[in-house]
């Protein structure tokens, strides 16, 4: 399905992004999902395909396709099985294998944890602030795998988000790092933003950006074990920008080993992971009751086999 319009740029509208100028006119769809289409050459000006960060001049003429994003689906899944290690009336915890995304989106429609959630905890529907994302108070990325929290009722959702803004919950990682790193331990505290030239993926903030758009990140580390060319480390993030960890190494010149998405283009994946080598092994949180909760999880075999064959 598409929907075809013709708009006419305005004085006023004049100097706007054109990717910015269509999400202001078509809020129902991502700005991502209308990059998208401009790119496909769905969109055009003055009847000629343009870039998204193209500039409007008055009277410009564009051309509008909009293929219509299939509907997010939030049907109950019981074909996916959830491995839960902790349980009472207010939390869960799951140890999330690789390949399952945790919440749907443009991109992932079905299929996800929460779909398996819904299955499990029908009720959990009614929790949180975004009904796509019903529980759900943290994320871990597609192809990590490990421990996750998820809130069963209101009242824990809004506790649990409190203590992650107050860092009061402690996560720790296991991460395989492509080279030697040079130190046994150490902080990496530089700040994170969406890059502009790929807005799927993070970057190290610049600095001429405006301080809304900078996150401030901090991952402290510790050398577990070293390899001929690798390095297991036991990755801490202080705080939770998306995709932290795998930024965090990648600009320090050792990016997780299987990372698709931040390892160097010259890098090949010796090791033939189909799924980068990040796994969130340890959590430590306090109820609101004050009960401390505290839970290991084991590499996945995939990746001990990795080790295994590192040695």
């Amino acid at each position: 399905m598409t929907e075809k319009l013709h708009l006419k740029v305005k004085e006023i509208q004049a100097g706007i992004r054109l990717d910015k100028f269509l999400t202001e006119e078509f809020p129902q769809y991502s700005r991502q999902w209308i990059k998208k289409d401009i790119l496909e050459g769905n969109v055009l000006v003055n009847r000629k395909k343009i870039k998204p960060k193209y500039i409007l001049k008055e009277n410009d003429k564009i051309s509008v396709k909009i293929s219509l994003p299939q509907k997010i689906d939030l049907r109950q899944d019981p074909s996916i099985k959830l491995n839960i290690v902790y349980e009472d009336k207010d939390v869960l915890v799951i140890d999330k294998p690789a390949g399952l995304v945790v919440h749907p989106s443009e991109k992932y429609k079905n299929g996800t944890l929460v779909n398996a959630l819904l299955n499990y905890f029908p009720k959990i529907k009614n929790v949180g602030e975004d009904k796509f994302r019903p529980g759900i108070v943290h994320r871990l990325d597609k192809e990590t795998s490990g421990l996750l929290i998820v809130a069963k009722n209101n009242q824990a959702f809004r506790y649990l988000k409190e203590q992650f803004q107050k860092r009061k919950i402690e996560k720790h990682y296991l991460a395989l790092v492509t080279g030697k790193l040079k130190k046994e331990k150490g902080v990496i505290k530089k700040p994170i933003s969406r890059s502009k030239k790929t807005p799927t993926k993070q970057t190290i903030a610049e600095k001429n950006l405006t301080t809304r758009k900078i996150k401030k990140a901090r991952t402290e580390y510790k050398v577990i074990k070293r390899f001929e060319n690798y390095t297991l480390v036991k990755a801490i993030p202080k705080t939770g920008r998306m995709h932290q960890i795998r930024v965090h190494f990648a600009n320090l010149g050792y990016p997780i080993a299987g990372d698709k998405k931040y390892s160097f283009k010259r890098q090949k994946n010796l090791l033939k992971l189909d799924r980068h080598f990040l796994h969130a092994s340890y959590l430590k949180f306090k109820l609101s009751d004050g009960k401390i909760i505290e839970i290991e999880s084991k590499l996945p075999e995939k990746l001990r086999k990795i080790l295994s064959y590192l040695k």
